[in-house]
């Protein structure tokens, strides 16, 4: 037999991946691979408390 169903599985592991997705913008970013784990990390934080006072109406 040939090597098709592990090949395929290694596809389809990829494709089944989504991007993570990020509230804020800045960690959304292109450039954001360069931000530190503790900068996306205060990015988000900052992105829920505004998201949080934009919201209590």
């Amino acid at each position: 037999m040939s090597a098709m169903p592990e090949e395929r599985a290694g596809v389809g592991a990829a494709q089944d991946e989504e991007p993570t997705r990020r509230l804020s913008a800045r960690a959304s970013r292109a450039d954001a691979a360069q931000m530190t784990e503790e900068e996306i990390e205060a990015a988000e934080r900052e992105a829920e408390e505004w998201a949080r006072r934009v919201n209590r109406c």
